[in-house]
């Protein structure tokens, strides 16, 4: 929705204020991925993160991955058929990690001011199931995310697929 149009407005805006040479859509393009790069490669690195940077991790994905179906056209093929997977990945993983955090959250507002009762009891299970989910979930994604493929998204954000952007 309105996050999706949010990156290429700001960089319009921004771009709308130089009174020079008008933007080819290349460096446009090249503007707008760097600026929705930089959190992903300010988090992606952490080590041993936390859920709730994680998170910010997840939604900086969604930011990039939008950025790169918008632009797709601009850059070389290696962006859609390399990168884009794997922040499609990164997110479905981290998604379902924040699926589990989101209900745990939910089970916990839900049980504050409850009589002591089996209601109770049985919502004090589900914030305890679903904290154990997020954790096994969040330690695979942590398996999965190894330095290997930081660096491939890496390379990516910072080398040719992004600077080799076509001049339109």
């Amino acid at each position: 929705g309105v996050q999706t149009c949010a990156l290429p407005i700001c960089c319009l805006t921004e771009l709308a204020r130089r009174k020079t040479l008008r933007p080819t859509i290349g460096e446009f393009a090249h503007k707008a991925v760097q600026k929705a790069s930089r959190p992903v490669l300010r988090l992606a690195g952490t080590q041993d993160p936390t859920v709730e940077q994680l998170h910010e991790l997840r939604i900086a994905g969604k930011r990039l991955r939008y950025s790169i179906e918008i632009f797709q056209g601009t850059f070389s093929s290696s962006l859609r058929t390399e990168l884009y997977p794997l922040v499609e990945k990164l997110q479905s993983r981290l998604g379902r990690m924040n699926d589990h955090v989101t209900a745990q959250g939910l089970f916990q507002r839900l049980l504050v001011g409850m009589p002591v009762d089996s209601q109770a009891a049985y919502l004090a299970r589900c914030i305890v199931e679903e904290h154990k989910a997020s954790q096994c979930l969040r330690d695979s994604f942590l398996d999965w995310w190894t330095a290997e493929r930081v660096a491939l998204l890496e390379s990516h954000l910072t080398g040719p697929s992004i600077t080799g952007c076509v001049q339109r």
